[in-house]
């Protein structure tokens, strides 16, 4: 697979790295351009101010850590996806992808059982459709470990994680 622009699109902290960090630094060692999107912001409700200040500074760390290209904080509460418009991550999408031009997106599995996983998935359909965004040569989708496969919907229709690229790291 020719890789010369991939785009991460992570809905929390974290995903990106559980998702397909080791990919993340095959890509820059190979000089690949790699750019990340946190679609989530720690939650105001769920954090103390000490709390979100912290993961603040791990994000950072994140960031600097994985030499990406370009971040972009889209700031939709954790855990309150299911309450965003779809039209607003639509637009919020495109506008990146528009910058970005990727060759190369990652994202979440279509039936990861986190919802806001499954939301993302759903919502980048839109904008993935080759007569919209012709640069987009790959769709990749990530195994988040933490969520993938507790999903009872995954087991009743099957449709469990199933790789079928691997990156040698």
């Amino acid at each position: 697979m020719n890789i010369k622009k991939a785009l991460i699109i992570a809905p929390h902290i974290d995903d990106e790295t559980l998702g397909c960090g080791g990919s993340i630094f095959k890509l820059k060692k190979m000089n690949k351009l790699v750019s990340c999107i946190l679609v989530t912001e720690p939650s105001k409700k769920n954090n103390t101010a000490k709390k979100i200040e912290k993961k603040n500074k791990q994000i950072s760390k994140v960031k600097n850590f994985y030499k990406f290209n370009n971040y972009y904080r889209l700031g939709y509460e954790d855990a309150e996806l299911f309450k965003a418009s779809e039209t607003k991550l639509i637009n919020d999408f495109n506008r990146i992808l528009k910058i970005e031009k990727p060759d190369t997106i990652f994202l979440p599995f279509y039936n990861d059982a986190h919802s806001d996983h499954r939301k993302i998935f759903e919502t980048c359909q839109a904008c993935l459709k080759i007569f919209r965004n012709n640069f987009i040569k790959n769709i990749l989708m990530m195994e988040v470990v933490s969520e993938t496969d507790h999903s009872v919907l995954a087991d009743a229709k099957n449709q469990k994680f199933n790789p079928n690229i691997y990156f040698d790291i």
